[in-house]
This record gives C-alpha cells, structure tokens and sequence, in this order.
C-alpha cells in the first residue's frame, strides 16, 4: 500500500466512525422526543391541577357552610326545646 492509500483507509474509518455516532445520537434523540413531555402535555397537566383544585375550594367552602348553618340550627333546635320545657 502506498501513503495515498493508507491515507484514504484511514479517512474511510474515520467517516465510518462518524456515522456510527451520528446514527446513535439519532437514536438517542429520537428516545428523548418519544419520551419528552411537551408544552402541550403541560398545560393539559397544569388544566387538570388547576381544575381539581377549584373543586376542591368549592367542596371546602360547601363544608365551612354545612358547618355553619348545622352549628345555627343545632342552637336553635336546643332554643326551642328549652321554650317547650
């Protein structure tokens, strides 16, 4: 073999190894796209949190309220029985 020939072999290996690498970053890459949320998978998340949450604000204020008004009719319940005793 002359030098132009090892030269050539030796630039054949090196683009052979290059698209080794460049195929397995392409792997790589193509995994994380598959498996990355997305700005719209967020926000469908952060719509779903915020929803349940105004649920959850919505049933603690009905339960302060039934609280209340079972505390004012428990005290009237026990006025009007101390007016027929």
């Amino acid at each position: 073999m002359d030098g132009l020939e090892i030269k050539m072999d030796g630039l054949d290996k090196k683009i052979n190894n290059l698209a080794l690498q460049v195929f397995n970053i392409d792997s790589r890459l193509m995994r994380v796209e598959e498996t990355m949320a997305t700005k719209e998978d967020i926000n469908r998340i952060i719509n779903l949190i915020d929803a349940f949450t105004y649920k959850l604000e919505t049933y603690d204020r009905s339960a302060v309220i039934a609280e209340y008004l079972r505390k004012e009719a428990a005290a009237k319940i026990q006025d009007h029985g101390k007016c027929l005793a």
